[in-house]
């Protein structure tokens, strides 16, 4: 498969590449792939047979979306949406892989990078982690609610959470499916 990547769009990195993996695993014909980027996960899943939504709110993403469908020659609808504001359908599979640093405050990106480079990564990552869980969990509880009415009978959810907030979503009866990184995992809940 063949990806262009953009500046100002989410990279392909290790938890993109087994989000489109494991979700290829199910025996899913209609698909949401949310937040799509650079439309890896659309692209992935297209080339399996399955009918792909692809959404963003971001303009440069569903552009290289759209660009990385038609280089690897599939057909997926790609729109603007902000969450489920566009959405109307049911899906037999949604796949979400949230923006985990995008909902935090730009100095605190900053500091985050310094950090990065520090002795004390660790202890201070999981700190300003803490500190950002009370933006992050009410947006994937929202995420969550709202895609209740667009999974069809017996339809999938996969996304991919910090592990520290796994807990936090217990109500959801989520199961872990892969840990892809120390810090997060990839979570189906049905």
């Amino acid at each position: 498969m063949n990806i262009i990547e953009r500046n100002g769009v989410s990279p392909v990195h290790q938890d993109t590449l087994r989000l489109a993996e494991i979700a290829s695993k199910y025996d899913k014909k209609k698909v949401l792939d949310m937040g799509t980027g650079t439309g890896y996960i659309a692209v992935y899943l297209a080339r399996t047979g399955a009918m792909v939504d692809a959404t963003d709110i971001n303009e440069d993403a569903l552009s290289c979306a759209r660009e990385n469908a038609r280089i690897n020659n599939v057909s997926i609808n790609l729109f603007y949406s902000n969450l489920f504001e566009k959405i109307s359908g049911e899906y037999d599979l949604i796949i979400f892989n949230p923006p985990i640093g995008g909902l935090e405050p730009k100095w605190q990106t900053g500091i985050k990078a310094l950090i990065r480079k520090s002795i004390f990564k660790n202890i201070v990552s999981k700190i300003i982690s803490r500190i950002s869980q009370q933006k992050r969990i009410p947006f994937i509880k929202k995420f969550i609610n709202e895609s209740r009415s667009h999974l069809s009978p017996g339809g999938v959810l996969l996304m991919h959470v910090q592990s520290i907030d796994i807990p936090l979503l217990s109500k959801y009866k989520n199961t872990v499916i892969e840990k892809v990184f120390d810090h997060s995992s990839i979570i189906e809940i049905r």
